[in-house]
């Protein structure tokens, strides 16, 4: 059928002959692109609470491993006053 084929033809049927024809595809390709949608958010909030959960974590230990190194340090440092202490009192 082309363009001209549709001379003469009442608009109703027109609109009702695509209703029917279309109806199920339409809403099929617009369940779809929904459901795209949602899914593509969705993974993408994924990847941003990953990447902020991630990036927390990441911190949290790196301030955990400082303080443990710190504390190591310092005890390190009180071995070595009490050993410098014990050799001037011995020697």
């Amino acid at each position: 059928m082309g363009v001209g084929a549709t001379e003469g033809v009442p608009v109703a049927t027109l609109v009702e002959g695509l209703s029917v024809e279309c109806y199920g595809l339409l809403c099929q390709k617009v369940v779809l692109r929904v459901l795209s949608d949602r899914l593509f958010f969705l993974v993408f909030r994924l990847c941003i609470y990953l990447f902020l959960w991630g990036w927390v974590a990441k911190k949290l230990v790196s301030l955990w491993l400082n303080r443990v190194a710190i504390r190591e340090s310092s005890f390190l440092e009180w071995k070595l006053i009490k050993r410098s202490t014990h050799l001037s009192k011995v020697g």
